[in-house]
Order: structure tokens, then sequence, then C-alpha cells
């Protein structure tokens, strides 16, 4: 392995007209594996394989659900097992005025993810299940364009995947079910009373460990649901927005259209009509 650290910059992988680089590659013994660092931020986990991660000075053993955040001044490199053929690696890689619109507008006071000031960066292990999800969600924008909304789109799942994975060991099994089962409109028209008519708990029960675990009352809890709920209608089926509404439980088509937009940053209409595009 040659260990002269390189720099790699996005500008070699990304055209002018896009905002990321997304990519999934195999990465074996016969490949460069220089160290390098970035004048960008990486995401990276690994989907196959087992092999080590030369990091900072440090060497961490990676495998399926290895999953890191790797800053502009990291560096680092891999080395592969030697009874392994190769790892399967996806990463996103995109300037940091991208993820500056994040901290500003959902991590403001966070020293974590990208902002930790550790010697080594932010990384976990994705349970199996968080894996599969997440390749579900980036393969759809392989062959896509690589504007804001997929962008946006992809991180906003791995952050909301994060901060559930971070809390997920202090959730009790009761809220662990109820947020399960609470996902179709058969519950969204329960309401509040219906999701906690899940739990077997007290309202006031539950809105404290809700409140201690996922720092949210039970209405931005379910509300999140719902509106996740209603992105996978809008891109998959052709069901009219006001329906959909409906179905999410919101009595009020405005405050729906209110709500999704605070949370997608565009309306459900746009959202609609751009994510055609990329389907």
């Amino acid at each position: 392995m040659n260990n002269t650290c390189i720099q790699l910059c996005l500008d070699n992988f990304i055209s002018s007209t896009e905002v990321f680089h997304l990519a999934r590659t195999t990465i074996t013994s016969a490949h460069d594996l220089r160290k390098h660092y970035h004048d960008y931020h990486e995401i990276f986990w690994v989907k196959e394989g087992h092999g080590f991660h030369l990091i900072n000075g440090r060497e961490i053993e990676i495998q399926p659900g290895s999953f890191w955040m790797i800053r502009p001044e990291d560096e680092h490199t891999f080395r592969m097992h030697p009874r392994e053929k190769g790892l399967v690696i996806t990463n996103i890689a995109f300037q940091n005025q991208e993820l500056i619109r994040f901290k500003e507008r959902y991590f403001s006071d966070s020293s974590s993810f990208f902002w930790a000031k550790s010697e080594l960066p932010f990384y976990c292990t994705l349970e199996k299940n968080q894996l599969n999800d997440l390749t579900i969600v980036v393969d759809k924008f392989m062959v896509s364009e690589r504007k804001y909304l997929q962008f946006d789109h992809i991180m906003l799942h791995i952050f909301e995947m994060l901060l559930i994975k971070g809390n997920v060991n202090n959730i009790p099994q009761w809220l662990s079910y109820a947020l399960k089962v609470f996902n179709t409109p058969v519950h969204f028209n329960s309401g509040v009373a219906g999701f906690v008519s899940l739990t077997g708990k007290s309202s006031d029960h539950v809105n404290r460990v809700i409140k201690s675990c996922l720092n949210q009352t039970v209405t931005e809890t379910i509300n999140n649901i719902r509106l996740e709920f209603a992105s996978r209608q809008l891109v998959y089926t052709n069901t009219p927005i006001k329906i959909i509404s409906s179905e999410c439980g919101f009595s009020s088509v405005s405050y729906f259209h209110r709500l999704f937009k605070s949370k997608f940053g565009i309306t459900p209409l746009e959202y609609r009509e751009k994510n055609y595009k990329v389907f």
C-alpha cells in the first residue's frame, strides 16, 4: 500500500449540474488503496464483505452495516481481510455548503455526526433491517438526477435513521411496538388516542417517554410517521393529494400542506412532480 496521503476533489466526480456524488463500488486488493483526504464530506457504509478501515492513524474492523461519516480532514483508506474477495461499499460525497443547511435547520447545537470534534469521525453499525432500508432508499437514486431533491431525501432518511438508532436502546418494547404498528390509514385516523392505545400505557406516561427517547411530543411523532407515509404515496401512486391527506388522518388539507412543506421543504405537489422525473 502506498502511504502517501493524497487529496481527492469532488469536482473530479460530479458535473457542474450535480449536487452530490453517489456510487456503489467493490474494493479489492487490486484497487489503488492510497491513503487520502477530501475537499468534501463523505458518507459510506459496507453492504458486503469484511476488512479494515485505516483512519487517522487507527485501524477499525469493518463489516456489513459499518457506517461512517467522513470529514474533509480525515485521512483514511481500506485494507482487505485476507479471506475476503472484496468490500462492497456505497458512498455519498457532497460539498460543505450542502451540509450547512442541515446544520442550521436541524442540528444547530449538535456536536455529533459530521460536527464531532473527536479524533475519529462519527461511526456506528447499522442493524440488518436498517442496512436493507437504506439500500432500498439509495438504489432508487443510482440512475436518477443528482439534484437537491434527491440529496435531501437521502440525507433526511439517514439522519432520521441515526437519530432513532441513537435512542433505540432506550426505547421500551411497548413503544417500539407502537411505532412499528402505527403505519396505516386505519391507525392514522385514530390519532393520538389510537397511538396511545397501542402502547397500553397512560397518555401522560407515553408523552414523557417519547420526550425522553425521541425528544418529540406524541403529536410530532405520529405526524412524522404520517408524513413519511404521505411521501411514499405521492411517489408511488396517483392518489389525489386531498385523499392522501385524509388517509394520513389530517382533517385539514392546508394543515397537511404546512406540515409537509416544513418537513420536506417543498409542497406535496412539488414533491410529486419532481419525484415523477426520478422514477
